[in-house]
C-alpha cells in the first residue's frame, strides 16, 4: 500500500504530535508499506529516509527552542534603552501578528505544502493521512483531493481540535470563527474518516457536525509498551523512606496549572515526608523555583523522558480543565506499571479509569487528602509483569493502533 502522511511535526521533533505519526509511519514501513511523509523543516536536509520512511521536509528551517533567555541574562543589554525599545516593539508586533494570522501560527508552512502537493498530483496514493495541528495539513489534503488525478482514501486525524478549540484558540476567533467553521465543515465533508483521540472530543465533534457524524470515530493515544516497560526486568519495591516523584509534560494557563500540585507537595514536605519531585517540560509562563525537594529540569529528549518515567517511584499528573483533550502521556504512564498521583478538579481521565479502579491511581482534589495519600503510597505497589500492563493498555499498543487505521481502508 502506498501511503502519504501530512504532518508538520515529525521526528526528530520532540513532543506527542511528532511521536504518534513517526511511530506509526515506521511501523507501516516495517510491514512493507510504501510510506511518504511531508513535514515541516527542522534541519537543512530536505529529503531523507528514516527506517524505511521517505520524509520530505518543506518550508522555512525552524529549530525547537529558538526563544532563548540568554539575552535577558546580560546586564548591559537589560539596562540598554535601545534593547528595551527593540523588545517593546517586537512584543507589540507579535501581539498584532497573533490577531491576524490564519489558520494558526504555522500558516507559513501552507504555501510550501500546497506547492509540494501540486507537484505530486499525478502520484497515486492508496491512503492520505493529514494530522492537525497544524490545521494546514487538513487544508493541504483538501487541496490535494481537488487536484489529484487519482481517488485516494483520506483520513483527517486530530491531535487537537480546530473550530471547537476555545480554551487554546488556533487564531483570533473574533475575526475567524465563521471562517473556521466553514473550512472545517468542508474538510469533514470531503474526507472519508475523521479520527479523534478521546471520546469527549468525539462527542463534541459529532454534536457540531451532525450531518457527518457517522464518519467521526475515536482512535485513542498509542504507546510502545516494550519501550516503557520491558527494560524493567526486575521491579524493585518502593523505598517507603524516600519516594521519587516524576512529572513529565508542560503546563498551560487555564488548562493545566501547577499551583495546586505545588501546594500539595509543600504540605508533604512540612509533614516530614522524604521525597523529591522532578519536573520535566516547558513551564509556558509559570514560574517554578527549584528549591528543596522540588526541581525543574526543562525539556528533555524522548529517549531521556522514557528513562525518567521508568526511574520514578510514583508518577505525577495534572488533569486538564476547560479542555476535552487528554494528554497522550497518560497511556505511557500506565505502560510503566508505576502508581500515579493524579491532581484533578472533576473526573479522572478516561485513560486512567481502569487503572484507578485497580488502586494504582490516587486522585487528589484538595490538600485535605495529604494524610490519605501518605497512607496510600505506603501500601501501593506496581505491576510486576508485562502481561499485567498489557491488560490495561493493550488496546493502545503501537501495533493495534497502527492496524486500526489500515482496517478503515476496507470500510471506505
Amino acid at each position: 500500500m502506498k501511503i502519504l502522511i501530512i504532518n508538520y511535526y515529525f521526528e526528530p521533533v520532540i513532543g506527542a504530535h511528532a511521536y504518534r505519526w513517526s511511530q506509526i509511519a515506521k511501523e507501516w514501513a516495517g510491514r512493507g508499506h510504501e510510506v511518504e511523509v511531508i513535514s515541516g523543516r527542522f534541519e537543512k536536509k530536505s529529503i531523507y529516509d528514516n527506517d524505511g520512511v521517505l520524509i520530505k521536509r518543506i518550508g522555512i528551517v525552524r529549530t525547537e527552542g529558538t526563544e532563548s533567555d540568554s539575552e535577558y541574562s546580560d546586564p548591559f543589554k537589560v539596562n540598554s534603552f535601545l534593547f528595551l525599545t527593540k523588545f517593546k516593539v517586537r512584543y507589540l508586533l507579535k501581539r498584532v501578528y497573533r490577531k491576524i494570522y490564519w489558520p494558526d501560527g504555522l500558516w507559513l508552512w501552507l504555501p510550501s505544502l500546497l506547492l509540494e502537493l501540486f507537484k505530486r498530483k499525478s502520484k497515486k496514493y492508496d491512503l492520505i493521512i493529514s494530522y492537525s495541528p497544524t490545521f494546514s495539513a487538513h487544508l493541504g489534503a483538501l487541496f490535494f483531493k481537488k487536484i489529484s488525478c487519482y481517488r485516494s482514501a483520506w483520513i483527517a486525524d486530530y491531535g487537537d481540535p480546530f473550530s471547537l478549540s476555545s480554551t487554546m484558540p488556533p487564531n483570533n476567533l473574533k475575526f475567524y470563527a465563521h471562517l473556521n467553521n466553514c473550512v472545517e465543515s468542508a474538510v469533514i465533508k470531503s474526507c472519508q474518516i475523521v479520527s479523534m483521540t478521546n471520546k469527549d472530543t468525539l462527542i463534541a465533534y459529532k454534536n457540531k457536525f451532525k450531518k457527518s457524524s457517522d464518519k467521526i470515530i475515536c482512535i485513542p493515544h498509542l504507546v510502545d509498551i516494550d519501550k516503557f516497560y520491558s527494560k524493567q526486568k526486575l521491579k524493585p519495591k518502593i523505598n517507603k523512606n524516600f519516594i521519587r516523584f516524576i512529572y513529565v509534560g508542560g503546563f498551560h494557563k487555564d488548562i493545566r496549572d501547577p499551583s495546586f500540585m505545588l501546594s500539595f507537595f509543600c504540605l508533604l514536605e512540612k509533614a516530614g515526608f522524604n521525597f523529591t519531585l522532578d519536573l520535566y517540560g516547558p513551564l509556558n509562563g509559570f514560574e517554578i523555583e527549584s528549591k528543596g525537594p522540588i526541581r525543574h529540569h526543562g525539556i528533555i529528549s524522548r529517549s531521556r523522558a522514557i528513562e525518567v518515567v521508568q526511574s520514578a517511584d510514583c508518577l505525577v499528573n495534572v488533569e486538564n480543565i476547560n479542555c476535552f483533550m487528554t494528554p497522550s502521556k497518560l497511556v505511557e504512564y500506565v505502560a510503566t506499571g508505576k502508581p500515579i498521583l493524579n491532581f484533578i478538579q472533576d473526573n479522572c481521565s478516561e485513560l486512567l479509569l481502569e487503572y484507578e479502579n485497580s488502586g494504582f491511581v490516587f486522585n487528589a482534589r484538595d490538600c485535605g487528602v495529604v494524610s490519605d495519600f501518605m497512607r496510600w503510597i505506603e501500601a501501593v505497589g506496581s505491576l510486576n509483569t508485562h502481561e499485567s500492563v498489557f491488560n490495561y493498555v493493550g488496546d493502545n499498543s503501537l501495533v493495534n493502533i497502527s492496524e486500526k487505521y489500515l482496517e478503515l481502508i476496507d470500510e471506505i
